[in-house]
C-alpha cells in the first residue's frame, strides 16, 4: 500500500500527452446552476441520476465535467476551437451510467481488482500507452527512466530545468497527479471488464479443435462454380396475390421480432435563425468601408497597410503556410491568380464576401502523399498472406483496374469501400514502413508487398504535394442581429402560447403559414433533432404537451408537441403491413419458381456437366463463378447464404437438385473446390482457437452487457440542472 500512495502523490507531467485516457469521453459544464441553487436542496447531495438505486451525485458529474473539458481544451490544437457541448454530456452520462453498471455486477460476480493487481501493471508491465514517451525509435523501452519518473516527482522538477517558473513546475506536479489517478481508474475498469468477460463467457471458453480445425478449413476454401440462376425477380407482382390473412398470419408468426420499447413522435415548427433584411444591409456596409478604403491606397504598401487595419477592425485572421490540398477551392483558385502580397475583393463565397492577401509561397518544406491500398492481413498465416499479396500486385502491375482490386480484395473495409483511397497524408499519420515505402515511390508506382502489423500492403500512389500558401483574409457575413433574434424568439413563444390556449397546433401552424414537420417514433435514450434533451423531454411530458421554444445549435429555434405516444410491447401491424408485404410476396414468388427449378433440374440430372444444359434447352443460361468462399456474398446477385454454403459443401462434379435461396432457386455443380493445405490447418487452427474463443468472449460480454443496462432501473435527471444536450 506504501508504494500505491506514494505513487497517488506523484504525477508525471508525460502523462498529459497521452490522449488515451477515457478515449472518446469529452464533457460540458452548462448547467443551470442558478435554479440549482434556487431550490432547498444541498449541492453536495443533489443526484443526476440514479441506477439500481445507486446515486450518481451532481457534484461528482460536475467534477468529471470540469475536469476533462478542461483536458479536451488542452488537447485542441486550435484554442479558440468549439466543443461540442451536448454531445459531450451525453457521453459522460453514458460513462458514469457504465462504470456504475460494471462495479455493481462485477461486486455480484465477487470480481476484486486489488491495489497490488494495478501496481504490477503500472510499474512492472505497464501497458504501450505508458512505454511509448520512454521508448527509443528502435523499439527498445527504458524501464529504469520510466521508473524513476514515475516514482520521484523530483526528477520531474528537474527535468523541466531553470526556465520554469516555481508555480508552473508546481501547476505541472499537480495536473500529473490528476493524471496519474485517471489512468490507475481506467486500468481498474479496464481489469472489472476483463475479470466479468471470464466470468460471463464461461460457456464458450471450450472450442473442440476438431471444430475448429473444421471451420477453418470452411472458412478459407473456395470453390469453381456453374449454376443456373432462377431469380425471384422471374415472376412479376401481379402474378402473386397477398391477401390481408397472409399478412396477419405472417405477422403473428413473427411476432416476437417486432418487440419495441415504450415510444414517442413530436410534431414541431422550426424557426430559422437567420440574418434579417437589416442585418445584410449593415454588413453591406461594411463590404464598402473596406473596399473604398483599400480603392483609396495611393500605393502597394499604403494598401498592405490599410489591410493590416481592416484585418484589426473586422476580426481578418492569417493562415500560416498551409499545404495546397487543404485550402478551399474557392479561395485556391484565387490566391493561385496573385502575386506574392496582391489583395483580391470584395469576392462573395458561400459564406459571405471575402478580402484576400497573399502572403507568401513556398515548395519543400512539408510533402504529403495521396495513396491508395489494398491490405491482405495474417488470419491465413504469413505464408498464405504473402502468397496472395504477390498475386495481387502481379494484377495490379498488369494493368487491372486497382480500385476494384481492393474493393475485391483488401481486408481494409473502410478504404476498401473508397476503392482503397486513404487519401493524402503527412509522415508520421501511418505506420513506419507504410510510410516508407509511399514518400519513397513516384506518382503512379505500385509498390509492395509491404509488410506492416497489420498485414501486406499493396501500396498505389496517386500523387504528391509540397506547395503551401500563406495567406490573410477579411470574411464579412450578415450576422444575426440581437434584435433579429430577439423577435425570432418572441413569434416562436406566440405561437406555443396560443397552443397552449387551446389552438390546434396544425391549424394554427397552417394560419401563420409555418410548415409542420414530424420526426419518426423514437424511444428513451435516443437523441431526436439531434438532442438528448429534447428526447428526456418527450418522455418526461403528456401526449400534447407544448414545449417551450429552444434553440437547437446550427438548426434554428423549435417549438415542438408531444404528438403521439405508444407504450404497446410490439409494434402494430399497420406500422409493419408495408415491410410483411414485401417479404410475403418474395416467399410466394419463390414458391411459384419451384415447379421451374425441379422441371429444368429433371431435364439436366443425367449430365456429367452442368455446362451442356443449353444443348438440351436453350433458354438455361449457365453462369460461371471462381473462388467462391461462404461469405454469403453472391458476385451479380447479391447476399445469399444458401448459395455460398452449398459451394463449400456439395460434392464436387454432382449436379445439385433445386437448391432454395433468398433470392431465387440454384442449381449447381462445383467443378473444382481449393481447400487449406494440411499444414496451414494444422499450423493455423490453434491460432483460429484463441480468435474463436475471443470473439466468442466478447460477442457474450457485450450482449450479456446490453442485456443489464436494458433491465436496469436508470433514473435520468439531467434536465434539472442542463437547459440542452
Amino acid at each position: 500500500m506504501g508504494t500505491m500512495e506514494r505513487m497517488r502523490q506523484t504525477s508525471p507531467y508525460f502523462l498529459a500527452a497521452f490522449a488515451i485516457l477515457f478515449v472518446g469521453f469529452m464533457v460540458a459544464s452548462d448547467a443551470d446552476i442558478g435554479s440549482l441553487l434556487s431550490r432547498k436542496g444541498n449541492i453536495q447531495t443533489e443526484e443526476i441520476g440514479v441506477v439500481n438505486g445507486e446515486k450518481i451525485l451532481y457534484k461528482d458529474f460536475d467534477q468529471k465535467v470540469k475536469e476533462l473539458m478542461e483536458q479536451k481544451r488542452k488537447q485542441s490544437e486550435d484554442p479558440n476551437a468549439q466543443i461540442d457541448e451536448d454531445q459531450i454530456v451525453n457521453q459522460v452520462w453514458s460513462q458514469m451510467v457504465d462504470e456504475t453498471l460494471l462495479k455493481q455486477e462485477a461486486q455480484k460476480a465477487g470480481v476484486i481488482v486489488s491495489d497490488e493487481e494495478i501496481l504490477d501493471v503500472m510499474l512492472d508491465n505497464p501497458p504501450d500507452y505508458l512505454r511509448k514517451s520512454f521508448t527509443d525509435s528502435a523499439g527498445n523501452f527504458n524501464k529504469q527512466a520510466y521508473l524513476e519518473i514515475v516514482t520521484d516527482p523530483e526528477k520531474i522538477k528537474g527535468a523541466l530545468g531553470p526556465n520554469v517558473s516555481d508555480e508552473e513546475k508546481q501547476k505541472i506536479i499537480e495536473d500529473f497527479k490528476m493524471n496519474l489517478i485517471n489512468v490507475e481508474k481506467y486500468l481498474r475498469q479496464q481489469k472489472l471488464a476483463e475479470g466479468l468477460i471470464g466470468v460471463v463467457s464461461t460457456s464458450v471458453s471450450a472450442v473442440s479443435p476438431l471444430y475448429a480445425k473444421e471451420k477453418y478449413t470452411n472458412d478459407f476454401t473456395s470453390s469453381d462454380v456453374d449454376f443456373i440462376f432462377f431469380s425471384r425477380d422471374e415472376i412479376q407482382e401481379n402474378q402473386v396475390q397477398v391477401t390481408e390473412k397472409d399478412i396477419a398470419d405472417y405477422y403473428d408468426k413473427h411476432k416476437e421480432a417486432y418487440k419495441q420499447k415504450p415510444q414517442r413522435r413530436l410534431k414541431y415548427i422550426k424557426f430559422d435563425l437567420v440574418p434579417s433584411l437589416d442585418d445584410t444591409i449593415r454588413a453591406g456596409k461594411k463590404v464598402d468601408k473596406i473596399a473604398a478604403d483599400l480603392n483609396s491606397a495611393t500605393s502597394l504598401l499604403s494598401k498592405d497597410s490599410i489591410f493590416d487595419l481592416k484585418m484589426s477592425e473586422f476580426g481578418g485572421n492569417t493562415q500560416d503556410f498551409i499545404l495546397i490540398k487543404d485550402i478551399p477551392e474557392f479561395k485556391l483558385s484565387l490566391l493561385q491568380s496573385l502575386n506574392k502580397n496582391d489583395i483580391v475583393g470584395p469576392v462573395m463565397i458561400p459564406n459571405g464576401i471575402i478580402f484576400l492577401r497573399l502572403d507568401d509561397k513556398r515548395t519543400g518544406e512539408k510533402e504529403v502523399v495521396k495513396a491508395s491500398h489494398i491490405l491482405i492481413n495474417f488470419d491465413k498465416g504469413k505464408d498464405s498472406a504473402r502468397a496472395e499479396a504477390e498475386m495481387v500486385l502481379a494484377k495490379a502491375k498488369s494493368g487491372e483496374d486497382f480500385a476494384a482490386l481492393a474493393r475485391q480484395y483488401s481486408q481494409d473495409k473502410s478504404s476498401a469501400a473508397q476503392g482503397g483511397d486513404v487519401g493524402y497524408f503527412a509522415k508520421g499519420a501511418m505506420v513506419k514502413p507504410f510510410e516508407d515505402a509511399a514518400f519513397a515511390a513516384e506518382p503512379g508506382s505500385i509498390v509492395g508487398p509491404v509488410e506492416t502489423q497489420f498485414g501486406y500492403h499493396i501500396i498505389k500512389v496517386i500523387d504528391k504535394k509540397s506547395e503551401e500558401i500563406k495567406y490573410s483574409e477579411i470574411i464579412i457575413s450578415p450576422n444575426i442581429s440581437t434584435t433579429t433574434k430577439n423577435m425570432i424568439f418572441r413569434n416562436a413563444y406566440s405561437f406555443q402560447k396560443q397552443v397552449e390556449e387551446g389552438h390546434s397546433f396544425d391549424n394554427l401552424a397552417e394560419k401563420s403559414k409555418y410548415k409542420v414537420q414530424q420526426t419518426m417514433f423514437f424511444t428513451k435514450g435516443t437523441p431526436v433533432l439531434a438532442s438528448q434533451y429534447i428526447s428526456d423531454l418527450a418522455f418526461d411530458s403528456e401526449a400534447g404537451t407544448v414545449f417551450q421554444p429552444t434553440e437547437l445549435k446550427n438548426q434554428g429555434v423549435f417549438v415542438c408537441t408531444v404528438s403521439d405516444v405508444r407504450e404497446d410491447k410490439y409494434r402494430p401491424l399497420k406500422d409493419m403491413k408495408d415491410y410483411i408485404k414485401a417479404q410475403v410476396t418474395n416467399i410466394k414468388k419463390l414458391d411459384a419458381l419451384k415447379s421451374k427449378a425441379e422441371n429444368a433440374y429433371s431435364r439436366v440430372a443425367g449430365l456429367d456437366a452442368l455446362s451442356k444444359a443449353s444443348t438440351i434447352d436453350p433458354s438455361l443460361q449457365i453462369k460461371s463463378l471462381s473462388a467462391v468462399q461462404n461469405t454469403g456474398n453472391v458476385q451479380g446477385i447479391g447476399e445469399d447464404f444458401a448459395f455460398t454454403t452449398y459451394a463449400t459443401t456439395l460434392p464436387v462434379l454432382s449436379i445439385s437438385k433445386p437448391i432454395r435461396g433468398s433470392m431465387g432457386y440454384y442449381i449447381m455443380q462445383v467443378k473444382s473446390r481449393v481447400a487449406p493445405p494440411a499444414e496451414s490447418v494444422n499450423k493455423g487452427y490453434r491460432e483460429y482457437i484463441s480468435k474463436m474463443k475471443k470473439d466468442n468472449y466478447q460477442k457474450e460480454f457485450y450482449q450479456w452487457f446490453g442485456k443489464i443496462k436494458e433491465n436496469a432501473v436508470i433514473e435520468d435527471f439531467r434536465l434539472k440542472f442542463y437547459r440542452d444536450y
